[in-house]
């Protein structure tokens, strides 16, 4: 039986207990979305990676649940670095 990385990805997220997924839609990312939608994660699309970077932090201070972005491969993901840095401080 194959296995697309894809349907494992969404499947360690909700094993995580990810409830909610923040991204920016493109190619690369699309089956994982869609899995994880079939495993019961909200997502939620936008239109910049740095505003669904915000949306995650402030979704993860707010509930002290994990808050994960995923977005499409290339220079766009440099515009999760700035969020993603600062929510460890």
């Amino acid at each position: 039986m194959e296995v697309e990385g894809s349907y494992l990805v969404a499947r360690t997220l909700k094993e995580e207990g990810v409830e909610h997924l923040f991204f920016l839609m493109g190619g690369p990312n699309y089956e994982i979305i869609n899995n994880a939608e079939d495993f019961g994660i909200k997502v939620t699309d936008f239109r910049h990676e740095q505003a669904a970077s915000m949306a995650a932090h402030g979704y993860a201070r707010v509930t002290g649940k994990p808050g994960v972005t995923t977005a499409a491969s290339g220079p766009g993901t440099l515009n999760f670095t700035y969020w993603a840095i600062h929510s460890m401080g």
